[in-house]
């Protein structure tokens, strides 16, 4: 998969996914207004910060269902391929540029779920909470992806999402470690663990 393909995937469901979170959004204003503030006498104001993040946590997760099922038709017949590291060996042995792409795509696709999450609650930044919801949701793609006939269900699809998670929830830990201990004592704590 060329970049240009992958910059159009990622522009198409762009939008599918600023669509959705205008439409979400409004019924969750309706319903905050109308239901909580209105009706039941709510006293909670919402953050604006968490707002944002569950904004982008949505046209994430919208535009990894585009890229997931959207992107192909459901000629699979769900297949299995339990055989651990086979696209690895695929891409190595057939020198293939492409099976390489969908390697690095299935990597990087999740990275953003691992950024996300942490920043979205504090219980998140204990590992185990953001490894965990990111288990259930490659699992949950995989799965449907074998059910529905949209796609194979990969160990290594499942390997390299969890990949991207632990990328990209490291990323963050070490911007919010920094943020509260200051970069001398980050580095300090690093070295002590190296």
């Amino acid at each position: 998969m060329r970049l240009e393909e992958i910059i159009g995937i990622v522009k198409e469901y762009f939008f599918l996914a600023l669509i959705a979170v205008i439409l979400l959004g409004i019924i969750f204003f309706l319903m905050y207004f109308i239901v909580y503030k209105k009706i039941f006498g709510g006293k909670k104001c919402l953050q604006k910060k968490q707002l944002l993040l569950m904004c982008l946590l949505i046209s994430y997760v919208i535009m990894v269902i585009g890229v997931t099922f959207l992107n192909r038709g459901p000629n699979y017949q769900g297949g299995m391929d339990l055989s651990f590291f086979t696209s690895y060996r695929e891409a190595w042995y057939s020198f293939s540029v492409r099976h390489w792409q969908f390697i690095y795509l299935n990597i990087f696709m999740f990275i953003p779920f691992g950024i996300l999450f942490p920043i979205l609650h504090s219980r998140f930044q204990k590992a185990v909470w953001t490894i965990g919801m990111a288990t259930l949701f490659t699992l949950s793609i995989e799965s449907v992806q074998l059910i529905t006939g949209y796609g194979i269900f990969e160990v290594d699809d499942l390997f390299n999402n969890l990949l991207g998670a632990v990328i990209g929830y490291g990323i963050i830990m070490g911007f919010i470690t920094i943020k509260e201990k200051g970069i001398k004592r980050s580095f300090s704590t690093f070295h002590l663990y190296c």
